[in-house]
């Protein structure tokens, strides 16, 4: 990559990008799915510590260091079963149809102990985000994996291991 790839993507980088960054330094390498993964900012950032990533979107960046795969987050995911170690979809889940949809779909191409790492923006108080996050869990996904919930104002974060809910419980919001 040359200079000024480096130097965009480190003056580019918001506050969630920065706090994945720091979660990922206490993860093993391993392989990774980006999706969607927009300009490829963290793609970027992880491959340059030695992740295999694959980067997807449903828009073509010509413009990025970064290769990218086309995929839609409300399609099936163009990836075989358990190909990825981590997970990514940052500001990804608010652009979907269908929340059982991409969980269904990441927990399919998660290796078995993989990890789902996700974002959900905070629309509802512009003014303040939100300090805690409701933690949404579909129960028909069936998923065991662990996910990572960064909090919309990224005062902190969450590891918790995935079990199903009651569907009710999913569409009130399960808070742990």
């Amino acid at each position: 990559m040359n200079q000024n790839n480096t130097n965009l993507i480190a003056n580019s980088i918001d506050a969630i990008h920065h706090k994945i960054m720091v979660i990922m330094e206490k993860y093993p390498i391993g392989k990774v799915l980006d999706f969607p993964s927009g300009w490829g900012r963290l793609s970027y950032w992880l491959k340059e510590r030695g992740f295999d990533v694959v980067s997807c979107d449903i828009q073509d960046y010509p413009d990025s260091p970064i290769k990218h795969v086309f995929g839609d987050l409300n399609k099936i995911f163009p990836f075989d079963d358990h190909t990825f170690d981590y997970a990514f979809c940052i500001d990804g889940p608010e652009h979907s149809e269908n929340l059982y949809h991409i969980f269904r779909e990441f927990y399919r191409v998660l290796k078995p102990n993989g990890h789902l790492i996700l974002s959900i923006p905070n629309y509802s108080n512009l003014d303040e985000p939100v300090k805690s996050h409701h933690r949404v869990i579909p129960a028909e996904a069936g998923i065991q994996n662990s996910l990572i919930l960064l909090d919309s104002d990224f005062h902190r974060n969450d590891v918790i291991g995935m079990t199903k809910v009651k569907k009710n419980d999913f569409l009130r919001g399960h808070k742990s």
